[in-house]
């Protein structure tokens, strides 16, 4: 097996990221997690919104999604402490 390299990595997390807009709230990016178009973003993005806009990229057409949900997430166990301070 071989280890990809950075250009291979880089190419495809380019190909996955996209822009979340959010009317009246600004954008943030987003990342798909699946071929059926579910996509991760910081939960700032879509806070109050339930629908958005993606663009796959800068020449891209803006195409309408839901929010499905905006999750808080704790860690369970701060290794080295200092986490969030």
């Amino acid at each position: 097996m071989t280890q990809a390299g950075f250009g291979e990595v880089a190419e495809a997390l380019r190909r996955t990221t996209v822009q979340v807009s959010s009317a009246g709230r600004g954008f943030g990016s987003g990342v798909i997690l699946s071929s059926d178009g579910l996509i991760v973003t910081n939960a700032h993005v879509v806070l109050y919104a339930s629908q958005v806009q993606i663009q796959a990229n800068a020449a891209g057409d803006k195409v309408p999604a839901t929010v499905l949900a905006v999750a808080v997430i704790r860690l369970c166990t701060v290794v080295g402490g200092g986490w969030g301070r």
